[in-house]
């Protein structure tokens, strides 16, 4: 988020946003995405109670998660079926949804729903947090 300020004050008419709302809109959703990453990356460290190895697991899902929330292809780019299916997913929330507020490309009713959407991901992966970790602890043994 830095970065793109900077990038923004270098080299406005590459770099800034649509407006100042877009701009409040980015930062906000980028946060939630954030958050949303943080659930999903904690979560998946939970399976380390009854996982012996987890690196690669997590690996293999950074690839995937990269690839489906549009870091290697961006999202305009698919069909709009997919595009339908993953903005119904918590991939899209992490980078393409708030990087098309940024840009203004999303409209009114659209953020609304990316909000209710990625309201419930994040709500969904903080309880499964809880219950994992929970679970987890109460199975851990140590040796040593």
């Amino acid at each position: 988020i830095f970065l793109l300020i900077v990038g923004a004050a270098i080299f406005p008419s590459y770099l800034a946003p649509s407006s100042a709302t877009s701009l409040f809109l980015f930062v906000f959703f980028a946060l939630l995405g954030l958050l949303l990453w943080n659930l999903l990356m904690v979560t998946i460290g939970c399976l380390a109670f009854w996982l012996t190895e987890i690196k690669s697991l997590v690996t293999v899902l950074d690839l995937v998660l990269s690839f489906f929330k549009g870091a290697y292809i961006p999202l305009y780019l698919f069909s709009d079926q997919v595009k339908s299916f993953l903005f119904l997913t918590p991939f899209s929330y992490l980078t393409a949804f708030p990087t098309d507020i940024y840009q203004g490309l999303v409209k009114t009713p659209q953020l609304f729903s990316g909000f209710f959407i990625i309201a419930f991901w994040i709500l969904s992966f903080g309880a499964l947090c809880r219950l994992l970790y929970s679970r987890g602890v109460r199975r851990y043994e140590a040796y040593g």
